[in-house]
C-alpha cells in the first residue's frame, strides 16, 4: 500500500452501508454520506432501467413505489423483477458502492488504497 494515501472500508448492509476513512496520521472515522454515516443501501428502478440509490431512492420510492427495493441485499443473487423488467441484484448493489466510492474520491480529492 501506498503511504499518505487514505483507506477506506465499506460495510454493504441490508438496511444500511457503512463506509469508514483513515488518512495518514488520523484514526478511523465515519464517512458521511448525504451528511448520514449510514446511508441507506435502498434502490429504485425507473421504468427505463435507471438504478437510483440512498435517500434518493427513497424520495422516488413516494412517487413510484413499483420500483421501490427497499433491501437489495435480501433479494438474494441473480436478477429480480422491477417495472416488468429483470435486474441483476448485483447490479443494484454494485449502484451504491459506486455513489460511495465516487463520494470518497471527491471529498478526499484522491482514490483510496485498496487491499488484496
Amino acid at each position: 500500500m501506498q503511504i499518505g494515501v487514505p483507506r477506506l472500508a465499506i460495510d454493504y448492509g441490508t438496511a444500511c452501508t457503512r463506509t469508514v476513512v483513515v488518512t495518514p496520521g488520523q484514526s478511523w472515522q465515519p464517512f458521511l454520506i448525504d451528511g448520514n454515516a449510514e446511508p441507506s443501501s435502498a434502490a429504485h428502478v425507473d421504468a427505463h432501467g435507471r438504478i437510483t440509490v440512498g435517500s434518493a431512492a427513497w424520495r422516488l420510492a413516494a412517487v413510484d413505489p413499483d420500483g421501490f427495493v427497499g433491501a437489495p441485499l435480501a433479494e438474494g443473487t441473480g436478477t429480480v423483477s422491477w417495472h416488468g423488467r429483470d435486474v441483476e441484484v448485483g447490479d443494484l448493489v454494485a449502484a451504491t458502492l459506486l455513489m460511495v466510492s465516487e463520494e470518497v474520491i471527491r471529498l478526499l480529492g484522491a482514490v483510496p488504497a485498496t487491499y488484496g
